[in-house]
């Protein structure tokens, strides 16, 4: 990686962008995970790494608490279109 502040901001723009697979060759594996590591929470999204040693992990558990409070709440008595909307508020 060349330096911090352009590795994190590269790295950045590729994990909004959604891509799938990110391959990082770095002789500082902690360094690499603590960057990554440090993007995740702020992007809400899973994140997994692979090794040799480990196989395939995840880097931060995905914090499904808010998700799974949602699903416990009583559901909304709204009957306006936000209410019919599929996907969960």
């Amino acid at each position: 990686m060349p330096d911090f502040i352009t590795s994190r901001q590269t790295l950045l723009l590729y994990l909004k962008a959604r891509i799938p697979f990110i391959s990082l060759r770095t002789d500082e594996r902690d360094r690499a995970l603590d960057l990554t590591r440090a993007l995740a929470p702020q992007l809400n999204i899973p994140i997994y790494y692979h090794t040799l040693s480990q196989g395939m992990r995840e880097l931060v558990p995905y914090s499904t608490q808010g998700l799974l409070a949602r699903l416990r709440s009583p559901p909304s008595t709204d009957t306006g279109p936000a209410a019919r909307s599929p996907t969960l508020r």
